[in-house]
């Protein structure tokens, strides 16, 4: 797997090479438990976390802030899945970025429920039917039971994120 955006060298942009661009997508890995039918870039159980460590991340992170980035998405695979995710998700928020993690929320540790709570973060999912045939014949894998149960427990833990069915977002905490 190849890095998904190109790394900048400077990190210190005068204010003309600052961008508009406010949101940016990190796709962290190919893995993922799942193996939806419509996955974008292939992900499944045998992919893997590419080449880039948890530092060449935390530079991404880094220059992204100083271009202007306000925004950040940690996406994949199952960005949960890479082995620096708590790392990275705290050192985007060290450095004032709001994040979005799209999860699938088959398997969610207690480390990322912590994180989920975070002031600045919020969660995506995908949530295909209330029929699990319906769910699980898109993500290939038994994961409607689990995926429900845990959009319903974010929800519970949170006053403020109310997801909606099928497809689902819970709103930031501001």
């Amino acid at each position: 797997m190849r890095g998904v955006i190109t790394v900048i060298t400077s990190v210190e942009p005068t204010s003309a090479e600052k961008t508009t661009t406010r949101l940016l997508w990190l796709d962290l890995t190919r893995k993922c438990q799942l193996n939806c039918t419509h996955c974008y870039n292939a992900s499944g159980p045998d992919g893997t976390h590419g080449t880039m460590t948890g530092e060449d991340w935390i530079s991404v992170l880094d220059q992204a802030t100083a271009y202007g980035v306000r925004n950040i998405q940690f996406i994949g695979g199952e960005p949960t899945m890479h082995p620096d995710f708590t790392d990275l998700v705290d050192h985007a928020l060290t450095i004032g970025l709001h994040v979005e993690v799209f999860s699938n929320l088959v398997h969610v540790s207690n480390e990322c429920w912590e994180i989920f709570q975070r002031r600045g973060v919020s969660l995506a999912t995908s949530y295909y039917s209330d029929r699990a045939e319906e769910h699980e014949g898109m993500t290939r894998r038994r994961s409607h039971d689990r995926t429900r149960t845990n959009i319903e427990r974010h929800d519970d833990n949170d006053d403020e994120c109310s997801p909606g069915f099928p497809g689902t977002e819970c709103t930031p905490r501001n």
